[in-house]
C-alpha cells in the first residue's frame, strides 16, 4: 500500500503570471507630514499612498502530498509600483498684504522590480469542481526603487492684498533610492479553482500578500533634493529633518499586493 501511495503522488512543473495592484505604505510618513504642517504653518500638508498596477511572470513547481494537499514553490519576476500624493499649501505676506500664496503638489511614484519566491500549501476541497485555498510565505529579492516626482507649483502673487498675477510651474525629477532593504517577506492567502482537464492543470486564484518586513526608501541624490517638490521627504536630508522635527524615524515602508494569478501545468511526473 505504501508503494502504491508513493506512485500516486505527482510532481508538476508549469508557467504562471499575475496582475493586480501593489502599494508601499508608510504610516509614520503620513503622521510626520501632518505634524510638520502644523508646526511650520502650512494650511494643509498631507500625504496619501495609493495602489497602482503590478504584474509578474514566472514558473512553479508543485508536489501532490495527498489526495487534497499540494505543496509548491514559485519564482516570479515582479514589478512593484505605488503612488504617493503629497499636497502642501502655504502663504507668505508682509503687513501691507504683499506676498504670495503657493500650492505645491507632487505625484510621487515608487517603482522597483523584484524576484519573488512564494512557498505555499494548496488545499483542494473537491475533486470535481476543484476549488481550493492557498497560503504561504513569499520571500522577495528587491532591486533599488526609482523615485519619480511629478511636481506642480501654483503661485498667486499679491500686492496690497490684491491679486496681481499667478504662475504655474511643472517639472519631473527622478532619483534612485540608495537607502533601501533589498530583502523582504510577506504572508499570503487566497482562493481559487483548477479549471484544467485531461491531465492539464489551469489554476486561477486571487491572493492578498500581507507585509512582514519594513524598510527605508530615500536617496542621497543632491540634485533631487534641490529640484523636487514634496519629494524631498524621500531624500536622506528630508528624512533627517523629519526625525529631528517630529521624532518619527521613517523606516516603516511595507509592500503589499493584491493579485489575480494564472498558472498552467507544462510537465508532470
Amino acid at each position: 500500500m505504501g508503494i502504491l501511495n508513493v506512485n500516486a503522488q505527482k510532481l508538476t512543473l508549469g508557467a504562471k503570471g499575475n496582475f493586480g495592484a501593489s502599494r508601499v505604505n508608510s504610516k509614520k510618513l503620513k503622521d510626520a507630514i501632518g505634524i510638520i504642517g502644523s508646526q511650520e504653518g502650512y494650511w494643509n500638508f498631507y500625504s496619501e499612498s495609493m495602489f497602482r498596477l503590478t504584474g509578474g511572470i514566472g514558473g512553479f513547481a508543485e508536489y501532490k502530498a495527498s489526495y487534497n494537499l499540494f505543496l509548491g514553490a514559485e519564482l516570479n519576476f515582479q514589478h512593484t509600483n505605488t503612488k504617493y500624493y503629497i499636497n502642501k499649501f502655504f502663504d507668505d505676506f508682509d503687513s501691507l498684504g504683499t506676498g504670495k500664496k503657493q500650492r505645491v503638489t507632487s505625484d510621487l511614484y515608487i517603482r522597483y522590480p523584484s524576484f519573488n519566491i512564494p512557498i505555499y500549501a494548496r488545499f483542494q476541497f473537491t475533486e470535481v469542481k476543484k476549488y481550493y485555498a492557498i497560503g504561504g510565505l513569499s520571500l522577495n529579492i528587491n532591486f533599488n526603487p526609482k523615485i519619480i516626482d511629478k511636481k506642480t507649483v501654483v503661485t498667486d502673487n499679491y500686492v496690497g492684498w490684491n491679486l496681481e498675477n499667478n504662475d504655474l510651474e511643472k517639472s519631473t525629477d527622478k532619483a534612485k533610492a540608495d537607502n533601501f532593504k533589498n530583502f523582504g517577506a510577506q504572508v499570503f492567502l487566497g482562493l481559487g479553482r483548477n479549471f484544467g482537464r485531461y491531465g492539464r492543470d489551469v489554476l486561477v486564484d486571487i491572493r492578498y500578500y500581507f507585509p512582514l518586513t519594513k524598510t527605508q526608501i530615500n536617496t542621497s541624490d543632491q540634485a533631487f533634493l534641490e529640484n523636487s517638490g514634496n519629494g524631498s521627504v524621500f531624500t536622506k536630508t528630508g528624512v533627517e529633518h523629519i526625525n529631528v522635527t517630529t521624532g518619527k524615524n521613517i523606516n516603516d515602508f511595507r509592500a503589499s499586493y493584491f493579485t489575480l494569478n494564472l498558472a498552467i501545468s507544462l510537465y508532470k511526473k
